[in-house]
């Protein structure tokens, strides 16, 4: 069983949220926030949950037994595709439901099994056609990446790792990111994810 991503998760922060002096749409701080949210976020994070809304495809060579989809929350299921022991695909009918005892019999190999599915945090807003799916990330997660952007922009300053700056008749400037401050950030970040953390 493999889970591959289909739609990139959807960002749950965004340069606003970053302190700093940066424009909103700051190319450093987006990519900043990316690498944060990466580490952390669906089958690439450690988290094992899906943070922003995102699209999932879970590939396998049998039916999932529970029939559990990776990565939770699921929000919706997209589209289900099996191969049949002849090797002919068909397409499961949404919102057909599916019964353990009733489900076909497929191929047996990797991929056989395609269910493809929207997860993560998110609520529907307006009504009609301006209905819409948003991103509603729990707080701590959200507290968890802007606390980890903000440690990766620190350490990818120029000067960060500048330990002594001498100017003559003027003094001396020491820049650095204590080793200290990292590890509490890494900690803080760790705690606030905890409750979140899918044991798989």
């Amino acid at each position: 069983m493999r889970v591959v991503v289909i739609a990139p998760p959807e960002p749950i922060v965004v340069p606003a949220d970053i302190r700093g002096d940066h424009a909103a749409d700051d190319a450093f701080v987006v990519s900043m926030i990316a690498a944060a949210t990466a580490e952390i976020d669906g089958p690439a994070g450690w988290l094992g949950r899906a943070l922003g809304i995102q699209t999932l495809e879970l590939q396998a060579d049998a039916w999932p037994d529970p029939f559990w989809l990776p990565y939770p929350p699921e929000i919706d299921i997209v589209g289900i595709w099996y191969t049949d022991a002849a090797g002919v695909e068909h397409e499961w009918p949404i919102p057909e439901p599916m019964h353990r005892d009733r489900l076909p019999a497929v191929r047996g190999r990797m991929g056989d099994v395609r269910i493809r599915y929207r997860a993560g945090y998110g609520k529907w807003q307006g009504e009609g056609d301006a209905r819409r799916l948003v991103n509603d990330p729990p707080a701590n997660a959200k507290a968890a990446i802007i606390l980890a952007t903000g440690l990766l922009i620190s350490m990818g300053s120029e000067d960060v790792f500048l330990q002594q700056e001498d100017v003559d008749g003027v003094g001396s400037t020491r820049r650095t990111v204590s080793p200290y401050i990292s590890q509490a950030i890494e900690r803080a970040v760790g705690n606030l994810l905890s409750p979140l953390r899918v044991f798989a």
